[in-house]
Formats: structure tokens, C-alpha cells, sequence
């Protein structure tokens, strides 16, 4: 008999967290589920951890390393159901989270992305602090629809309709960082988002993930800038909307080259810096490492005191300038 939902995982050298990540899922309250894991090119001990479950729910495969969005595709055309949960290799479901949100999307309306909020931990599974998402489908869009905006949907945590997410073309494999985003940004034409009131699993943050990265990293590679991503998904938008999607695949570097220019991009990175290194700041202070957290702070303050200031003490956060691009400069610059 078919399953009434599809669980989606893809992992990439997870061995350290996987197991636990698993467990939360077949431990569910609810049990009537696929749980579809696409190993990407794992050279760990993932495979070892993976063959070392019996469960007939489970349906493992392995590809050459592709990246997260190319994994993700992968195993959705996998997915038997219509309803896809996803969930990713390092977090841990609680244990009634499949039955508390499928019962909160029936009484949302059944929304096409819907997710919750999140309780965050720390690699040795320490909780940290509770995050609750929007609730209401306008004002998600509208984060989503800024690069400003707020988190509005948590990847790990959604209920998604397949059909919803495969007609806008999946997730796209040029993105590093935001995949999520991107998808959002194109399903909102056609789609409804909701979140649960409730908190249904315990996200964790490692020191090498994309939130509380080095900050070194997002200063070399224009792609691992979370702003810089959002705003050319909404230019990837601006096309869809007009019908020349086509063009995105001709141009997304050549946009990315004019807003480099158009934008203070030392500023930019600055404030991505920032971020991340508050991020890692806050997790070493409700770990209680206090000196590693003082002294992260002061490190950061050293280096990016205006920024520093401005969002510790006066909430100021992305105070770079940012003009989008018109669809009549997107089609220049696909002609060249």
C-alpha cells in the first residue's frame, strides 16, 4: 500500500550526526511514510552507517557528489507521495513532529510549503534557543519577497506537494547557499505558505554549517553571500514573471558581475561577516563557553566596529544600498 507522505534527506559526510538524525525519524508517531536518502558521494563513513538499517520504509541511494540542490532533485523523483517532508542529516525530528504538523497543514488549509519552528542545538545536542516562524501565508511572502525580510520558512522543518515544487522546475543546482529561498521565491507566484505555532525540531548548528560559517569564507567566494543570493533569486523572478526564463541560464554571472558593481560589495561582505560571526558568538554564549564568545566578540568588534555597534545596540541590519535591476537592464545584459 502506498505511504501517506514521502520523508526527503540528502546527506553529504554526515557520519557524525546521521545516525541520531534517522533514529527521529523512525522512532515517528506517525509511521505511515517512505523515507527516501540520497547519498551524495559520501567518502565517510555514511554508506557504512546507511547499510547498517533494516527498516522497509527506508529507500537509500548513492550518486556522485552533485551538491544539495542536484541531491535533492534527485531523490524527489523518488518520492511516491504527493506530500514530501524534509529533513536534513544533522537535526533531529521531535517525536510526534510528523503528526503535530500534518495536523496543523489540515487545519492551516493545506498550504504547498508549510514548516514550524525550530528549537536550535549545538553539536553536542545542547538546546541553544527557539525560533518561531510566521504563521500567515501574506506575511511569509513578504519576507520572502525582500532581501531584508526575516526567515520566513525553515528548510529541514517543511511538509511540501511535490507537484507544487517540480512545476516551478525544483530546486536549482547554481545556488550554493539559499536553495530554499530560491525555490520560495518562484513557488510564490502559484503557491500558499504557512508554518505551524509549534516547535518541531531541533536544528543544529556546527561550526562548518552555512549559518555559522568562517568568516573568511563569505569574503572569498560572492556565492556564499546570503544577501547577494536572495537578490539575484528575485532577479531571477523578474524574468520568470516576464516570461524569458531562458535568459536566466544565458546571464545569472553576468548579473551577478553588474550587481557587484552597482552594490558596495566590501560593505556587503561586511555585514555578512558580521552575521555570521554573531551567529558563532551567541552559539558559544549559550554554550556556555563564555571567554570563546567574549573573545569572538571582541575579535568581530575589533574588525567591524561601526557594524558591531549598529546591530548589537540599535538593530540596524543590511544598511547597504540596494537597487534592483530592471527587466529591461537584465535583457541588455543577456545580450551581451
Amino acid at each position: 500500500m502506498k505511504p501517506k507522505i514521502s520523508v526527503l534527506m540528502s546527506v553529504y559526510n554526515g557520519e557524525n550526526f546521521l545516525k541520531e538524525s534517522i533514529d527521529s525519524i523512525l522512532t515517528q508517531t506517525f509511521s505511515d511514510f517512505e523515507f527516501i536518502i540520497v547519498n551524495d558521494g559520501s567518502n565517510d563513513l555514511t554508506g557504512e552507517i546507511l547499510a547498517s538499517y533494516k527498516d522497509f520504509r527506508l529507500k537509500i541511494f548513492s550518486i556522485k557528489n552533485r551538491g544539495l540542490s542536484a541531491a535533492l532533485n534527485y531523490g524527489l523523483e523518488y518520492c511516491s507521495t504527493e506530500l514530501v517532508m524534509r529533513m536534513d542529516a544533522d537535526d533531529i525530528s521531535y517525536p510526534h513532529r510528523f503528526a503535530a504538523l500534518l495536523e496543523d497543514w489540515e487545519i492551516a488549509g493545506q498550504p504547498d510549503v508549510f514548516g514550524s519552528g525550530v528549537d536550535y542545538i549545538n553539536e553536542n545536542g545542547k538546546k541553544l534557543w527557539s525560533v518561531n516562524m510566521p504563521l500567515d501565508d501574506a506575511t511569509i511572502r513578504t519576507a520572502l519577497c525582500s532581501y531584508k525580510g526575516q526567515m520566513a520558512i525553515m528548510h529541514p522543518t517543511v511538509l511540501l506537494r511535490k507537484s507544487s515544487v517540480l512545476s516551478c522546475g525544483g530546486y536549482d543546482s547554481y545556488f550554493k547557499i539559499g536553495q530554499d529561498n530560491d525555490l520560495w521565491i518562484r513557488m510564490a507566484a502559484n503557491s500558499r505558505f504557512g508554518n505551524s505555532p509549534q516547535r518541531l525540531l531541533k536544528y543544529r548548528f556546527q561550526p562548518s554549517s552555512d549559518t555559522a560559517m568562517a568568516i573568511s569564507r563569505s569574503v572569498d567566494d560572492f556565492r556564499m553571500i546570503g544577501c547577494l543570493m536572495k537578490l539575484l533569486s528575485l532577479h531571477k523572478k523578474i524574468l520568470i514573471d516576464a516570461g524569458e526564463e531562458t535568459l536566466w541560464n544565458i546571464c545569472r554571472d553576468q548579473i551577478i558581475s553588474v550587481l557587484i558593481k552597482r552594490i558596495d560589495i566590501s560593505a556587503l561582505k561586511d555585514e555578512e561577516a558580521v552575521s555570521r560571526g554573531l551567529t558563532e558568538v551567541k552559539i558559544l554564549i549559550y554554550s556556555r563557553k563564555f571567554i570563546a564568545g567574549i573573545l569572538k566578540f571582541w575579535t568581530l568588534y575589533c574588525q567591524y566596529s561601526t557594524i558591531v555597534l549598529n546591530r548589537v545596540f540599535k538593530h540596524k541590519v543590511n544598511g547597504v544600498s540596494i537597487d534592483m535591476l530592471s527587466l529591461e537592464e537584465l535583457r541588455r545584459i543577456s545580450s551581451h
